[in-house]
């Protein structure tokens, strides 16, 4: 028998509780794990994003370094060939990610509004960014590797930011 995507002892996420606020030791220690997974330099400069407008124009922005979403697809597409049955990995991947879906979007709105911004595009960028991590990490850890780079992205959404990616040579975080 597989085992379940998600731990099941495991703390309910402040998703997007600290936006715009400088990471914490442990977090920057979940940032730097998940940027040695990506394959950038440990030194790349780290850039805090403060406000909705800033993380959606730098979302909708061409010209971003896309390196670390091929390097996420690439261990998507290796660890879903580690699992094997794709049909049984999937099926448990979308239960993982239907069970927090509406309190993922509903917090990305209250945070949102929070600081003035309505506007729909970036909130579902926001709630799709922390579901694609939910379903990163727990399919590593239906994979038997639950201290991959996917967890420390899922951690830096769970204590309550959004890794935004490389723009301008620095990795946002938000």
């Amino acid at each position: 028998m597989r085992p379940r995507a998600m731990p099941a002892d495991e703390a309910v996420p402040a998703w997007f509780a600290v936006l715009g606020i400088a990471p914490t030791r442990v977090e920057e220690d979940d940032l730097a794990a998940y940027v040695a997974g990506l394959g950038l330099p440990a030194q790349i400069p780290l850039k805090l994003v403060d406000d909705w407008h800033t993380a959606s124009t730098l979302t909708r922005a061409p010209g971003g370094d896309m390196s670390w979403w091929d390097r996420e697809e690439a261990e998507r597409k290796r660890l879903t060939a580690q699992v094997g049955d794709a049909d049984a990995v999937m099926r448990e991947l979308t239960r993982a990610t239907d069970e927090i879906a509406e309190a993922v979007h509903g917090a990305a709105a209250v945070a949102a509004a929070r600081q003035g911004c309505g506007d729909p595009y970036i909130i579902r960028v926001a709630a799709g960014a922390a579901m694609q991590a939910t379903h990163q990490r727990a399919l590593a850890y239906m994979a038997g590797e639950p201290a991959h780079f996917f967890s420390g992205k899922y951690q830096l959404f769970a204590a309550g930011h959004w890794p935004l990616g490389v723009y301008g040579g620095a990795f946002h975080l938000f």
